[in-house]
């Protein structure tokens, strides 16, 4: 099965891919990974290359700014760059064991019910009232999925009152609701989460009050942060995600 993650060029996403690469490496599955990237002058960062460098599944497109990840994805499906069933991945993740795909069309992680902020937004765009709760995660699993799916959600992030990421999936999840078939399942799991229990870490909200990657961003002309990956090694009494972390750090770090 095919996995895909969109990513700009810049070291903020670089070093989060760097480990992204590492785990499917683990796993002997780095071709099943495309990886979609901007086209840009930004100086390599010898630091945050070493994976990337020699990956074989890259898509170099152009800057499409705030719409890079939808834009990449289409292109990707379009022109048969990867295939369904996929997996759409976030930069901030890692893989813990290989997908398995469903019958569903749509897999996407459970959240807690949508919350009032996400709903009124929704209901905004829709132009109606929705009572049944989705709200979707980071990781999607598609199957048997038309492609004007994506190609909505791209005209959703168009709409002149700039939704939000988030909002512009769950639209098009409601859009299409009834017309496919759908299956929240648990795919992700966070950094301090207490054992190893699903395929995904998602490290989005970091490892409080220890490590937080939003402090990392490198996008100031004299960057003051430490390396993300060895801060991420100095957190003692690690539960089972965060360990997992550690180790794939290891086997990167010892790499020339």
């Amino acid at each position: 099965m095919d996995y895909f993650v969109s990513i700009n060029n810049n070291p903020y996403h670089r070093w989060q891919t760097e480990l992204l690469i590492e785990s499917f490496q683990h796993h002997g599955l780095q071709d099943n990974l495309c990886i979609a990237t901007t086209e840009g002058n930004e100086p390599q960062y010898a630091d945050y290359s070493k994976n990337l460098r020699d990956h074989e599944r890259k898509l170099v497109h152009d800057d499409y700014q705030t719409l890079n990840d939808i834009y990449s994805l289409i292109i990707a499906i379009d022109n048969d760059v990867i295939r369904e069933p996929f997996v759409l991945l976030k930069p901030h993740m890692v893989l813990v064991n290989p997908i398995q795909e469903g019958p569903e069309s749509v897999i996407y992680n459970t959240h807690d019910n949508i919350t009032p902020e996400l709903q009124n937004e929704v209901q905004t765009l829709l132009g109606r009232e929705i009572d049944t709760p989705i709200h979707p995660g980071d990781a999607f699993i598609f199957k048997n999925c038309p492609n004007r799916f994506f190609h909505k959600v791209a005209l959703w992030l168009q709409d002149p009152r700039k939704p939000s990421e988030l909002a512009a999936w769950t639209t098009t999840l409601y859009e299409y609701f009834g017309l496919m078939t759908y299956r929240t399942t648990h795919l992700e799991m966070p950094m301090i989460y207490e054992d190893l229990t699903f395929p995904l870490i998602n490290y989005k909200h970091g490892y409080p009050p220890h490590f937080h990657k939003m402090n990392y961003h490198f996008d100031q002309p004299i960057q003051f942060a430490t390396d993300p990956l060895k801060e991420i090694l100095k957190i003692e009494m690690a539960p089972p995600p965060t360990e997992y972390m550690q180790q794939l750090i290891q086997q990167y770090l010892g790499k020339k």
